[in-house]
């Protein structure tokens, strides 16, 4: 297998090919003989019910877990044998639905922290050259509060995440995941659900940004009345299988998928 490196540029395509996945006798993905193609600029919404297989195909893909048969290509570059760690190293981001926040930092820490290639943590620097760490600390600094600002969640930079509610705590998770401007894949478990018309707004503007520096953006939404303007394709998964696939009104467009697919409007 042929592994990607660290990577320089924007990825252009991400595929998955083939892949099944059961968990002891439930098959949570079936796409053998399907291939889900994902391109830079784009954002690929992936719908379907509980219990679909959407969340499953996020995770093979981020490498949670790897799949049973078939394979992930970046570029056309196997990384379906990478470690999750790995492929956060190649420019994957990664919003969490259950969010994975650090409860008891500060918003501002909660970013910082997230920010990729810190030399603090290597214990060697951290001994010998506190000046330059300070330096690298106050620049980070800086950037976490220009990424909150973003979010819109400057004025609470000094408050605890478990003291936010639950939409501002959406929105840090989102900070965190975009805190790396070399991250080229990006993928998102339901950042509209929870969230108010400003804070659906906001992210709205985060996705057409990100869809403008070249990103693959994979979402998985219910609620689709937010950002629908803004999907470009759509996957649609039934029972671990990809039924349907086009753009959102050519999708959602079909009485048989509207069914299965409620609150579409």
């Amino acid at each position: 297998m042929r592994a990607v490196s660290i990577m320089n540029e924007l990825a252009h395509k991400l595929e998955v090919i083939d892949i099944k996945k059961k968990f002891g006798g439930v098959c949570a993905l079936d796409l053998d003989g399907q291939r889900l193609s994902f391109n830079s600029g784009k954002i690929t919404a992936i719908l379907g019910g509980n219990g679909a297989g959407k969340t499953t195909l996020l995770n093979i893909i981020n490498g949670i877990f790897g799949g049973d048969s078939g394979s992930v290509l970046l570029d056309h570059s196997r990384i379906d044998g990478l470690p999750a760690w790995k492929r956060n190293h190649i420019g994957m981001a990664r919003l969490w639905q259950d969010l994975r926040l650090f409860e008891n930092l500060s918003c501002a820490d909660n970013v910082e922290v997230s920010i990729h290639g810190q030399r603090g943590e290597r214990v060697s620097v951290a001994l010998v050259a506190r000046a330059v760490i300070r330096r690298e600390h106050e620049q980070n600094r800086k950037k976490a509060l220009s990424i909150l600002a973003r979010v819109g969640l400057i004025d609470e930079r000094d408050r605890n995440a478990a003291e936010l509610s639950y939409g501002q705590q959406k929105l840090l998770a989102l900070g965190r995941a975009i805190c790396n401007e070399d991250a080229s894949i990006m993928l998102l478990d339901e950042p509209m659900a929870g969230l108010d018309v400003r804070m659906s707004a906001k992210v709205a503007t985060l996705l057409e940004e990100m869809e403008r520096q070249n990103k693959i953006i994979i979402i998985i939404e219910h609620d689709l009345r937010n950002i629908k303007h803004l999907i470009d394709y759509v996957f649609f998964l039934d029972r671990s299988r990809c039924i349907a696939q086009g753009t959102t009104t050519e999708v959602l467009s079909s009485e048989g998928i509207r069914r299965r697919y409620m609150g579409i409007q």
